[in-house]
């Protein structure tokens, strides 16, 4: 499946999340996603799914005192 296969970019705008001034790319559909950080803003109409993570390769250990 992929995602806006039919929106078009339009222009560069600057990041709300990281502050660059030109990283956020806008589409006709009226997502925006920042090439810089990774910020992603949905279109119009458009529902976000919260994705959980896990990482399992990782070793428990115990503080130091």
């Amino acid at each position: 499946m992929q995602l806006h296969k039919e929106s078009e970019f339009v222009q560069h705008e600057p990041c709300p999340a990281c502050g660059s001034k030109d990283n956020l790319a806008r589409y006709t559909d009226g997502h925006g996603f920042c090439f810089g950080c990774k910020h992603y803003e949905p279109g119009d109409g458009q529902v976000i799914e919260a994705i959980t993570k896990t990482r399992s390769d990782l070793i428990p250990v115990e503080p130091r005192a």
